[in-house]
């Protein structure tokens, strides 16, 4: 595949994703699936080219409309598409050729048959490369928000929700992490292998692997083209794991024998985990509501191995009296906002609104009120969120405490050194992006009540 084509794909998939309304990460995963032909060097081109434009659109869509008759909005949906793909790489992809940019915009509307709009595509193309750099100065925005939306890209209720929670700078260090590319991360299994094994099978492959942050088994990927073509991962030793969620499965601390019950598990990767440290012993259900999430279970299973896994079809809001008081450890990794793994899923801010923040609390109460029962007497409850809001975070360890028999459990002694945090001792940690080396993540550790 040719740049020329991947701009065709990119501009594809940005339809798909800003105006079909397709997740990101599973509209391009999809995508480069099909296309296992790929190199890697078109590969990055096309996975930078849609994952920036995604991320940059509200500052896109803002340029485009600075030089442009017809408002983006009211805009084909292709040459929406087309127009953004363009201005981000004549703003943002420096070893891209402005005149190649916009050759290839004009072409692919022809090729579209939409030759009359060619004209309009090249004329917003070529004003944007004359206008960069005036483009470029927010300076003159007198509304801090507002200039700091459109800087990142970020819908202005998260910037001014961002700035009251955090203090310092710690809201700009998150915001400018989502703009940077997420590596890959991995957790060896080390109950099958060692992780010198590991970064032995890497090297013999081309590929590297660096130690993660805080855990030895945590690998930082690169150097290769397609996950499944590296003998580590087909072979079961490795897991695509971000450090942040590696986290829980340590604080949870499953001890060997314990039966345990994963009840949003899907994809699997705190259920693998909990099932390597159990290193062959115990019994864990890992469950979640459709078929279709429930198969990405089976597939990690059935590649890794192990044999104490039993996947199911089961909606966590429905309890089942067969698991009441049975379980040793209950993890909870719930629906949530999202908003600590945007630099992952880099729509998810066009998705998520502060209406819908009150929607999602009632229903993590709703599944934790279910799936707390489960918990024996004296057992763990895990909950943990991919976010960073009060209302899905520290609101919910309040709720937990005053409304469910449990306390929570002293985490500072199982946390690694620099996440010592004040909150360890009430039994929770939030990550954040941009200020820990992880996803912004919550995690929280409670014993049930005898």
């Amino acid at each position: 595949m040719t740049e020329k084509t991947a701009r065709e794909a990119a501009a594809m998939l940005a339809e798909k994703i800003l105006d079909e309304k397709e997740y990101s990460h599973i509209a391009l995963r999809t995508f480069l699936d099909g296309v296992s032909w790929m190199d890697r060097q078109d590969r990055a081109f096309l996975s930078r080219l849609i994952t920036g434009t995604v991320e940059r659109c509200l500052f896109l869509d803002y340029a485009i409309d600075r030089v442009s008759k017809i408002k983006v909005k009211k805009m084909k949906p292709l040459i929406r598409a087309v127009l953004r793909t363009g201005a981000y790489q004549i703003f943002f992809m420096d070893g891209v050729a402005d005149r190649a940019v916009c050759n290839e915009a004009v072409n692919l509307v022809k090729k579209r048959r939409i030759n009359n709009l060619s004209g309009f595509v090249n004329g917003v193309l070529r004003s944007l490369i004359r206008e960069k750099e005036v483009i470029l100065d927010l300076s003159w925005i007198p509304d801090r928000d507002r200039a700091m939306s459109l800087t990142y890209s970020m819908p202005e209720w998260i910037i001014k929700e961002w700035r009251e929670m955090f203090s310092g700078d710690v809201a700009e260090r998150m915001l400018n992490s989502f703009l940077k590319e997420s590596p890959v991360m991995v957790r060896v299994n080390t109950s099958l292998v060692s992780t010198d094994q590991v970064l032995k099978s890497l090297e013999a492959q081309g590929a590297k692997g660096e130690p993660g942050s805080y855990f030895p088994s945590n690998l930082m990927l690169s150097g290769f083209s397609r996950l499944e073509e590296l003998e580590c991962f087909r072979k079961g030793w490795i897991q695509v794991q971000d450090t942040s969620s590696q986290m829980a499965g340590y604080l949870a601390a499953p001890e060997k024998g314990s039966r345990i019950i994963d009840v949003c598990a899907a994809p699997g990767g705190k259920t693998l985990h909990a099932a390597d440290l159990l290193c062959g012993t115990g019994h864990i259900t890992a469950c979640d509501l459709s078929e279709e999430k429930v198969r990405l279970i089976r597939d990690n299973v059935r590649r890794i191995g192990f044999q104490n896994i039993e996947p199911a079809v089961h909606d966590a809001l429905d309890k089942n009296p067969a698991w009441v008081e049975t379980a040793d450890l209950v993890i909870a990794d719930l629906p949530c906002s999202g908003l600590g793994v945007m630099g992952r899923k880099p729509d998810i801010r066009y998705r998520m609104t502060k209406e819908k923040l009150p929607e999602l609390q009632k229903l993590q109460r709703e599944i934790l009120t279910v799936v707390s029962d489960y918990v024996k007497p004296g057992g763990k409850l895990v909950f943990s969120t991919c976010t960073v809001t009060r209302e899905e975070n520290v609101d919910n360890v309040r709720w937990i405490m005053e409304q469910l028999p449990f306390q929570p459990l002293d985490l500072s002694a199982a946390l690694p050194e620099g996440l010592k945090t004040a909150t360890a001792k009430d039994g929770y940690v939030q990550l954040l992006p941009g200020v820990h080396p992880c996803d912004g993540f919550f995690i929280s550790v409670f014993r049930k009540k005898r």
